[in-house]
């Protein structure tokens, strides 16, 4: 006869899903607190190339997307603070070899966010939050 006694308990899963890209894109945007309309008028003034660019950033914030032109993520990058080799990685490279991004607002340690307290750069309270978003609750 089998009792409960004879089963473990279920392990629960803990670990994160591993970033994307798309993802990495959308939280430094919104961390830098701009929306995708207020990064599109930063980005170009004609109203043709603005359409343009609303779908494409909107294409390249969409689960499982990335941009096959790394000047594409370097132009926004002017605009949004952002690393491109971070990008890159997230989108093209094995989950391993994955720098550590903060889940809250995407910085990294190539594009670090800076504490509003002290003003110096943050850095890890773990794995997935830096200790800005520690300390503020984001």
């Amino acid at each position: 006869m089998f009792n409960a006694s004879h089963f473990r308990p279920a392990q629960t899963a803990t670990a994160l899903s591993p970033l994307r890209a798309w993802e990495y894109l959308r939280l430094r945007r919104e961390a830098a607190g701009l929306t995708i309309e207020q990064l599109v008028s930063r980005l170009t003034s004609s109203e043709r190339r603005a359409e343009q660019a609303r779908r494409l950033i909107m294409r390249l914030e969409s689960p499982g997307a990335s941009a096959r032109d790394d000047a594409v993520i370097a132009r926004i990058g002017r605009v949004v603070p952002l690393d491109v080799t971070v990008y890159r990685q997230l989108a093209d490279d094995p989950i391993e070899r994955h720098p550590s991004v903060c889940r809250r607002c995407g910085c990294s340690d190539f594009d670090r966010c800076s504490c509003s307290t002290s003003g110096r750069a943050c850095s890890w309270a773990s794995s997935h939050l830096c200790t800005r978003c520690e300390r503020s609750g984001l």
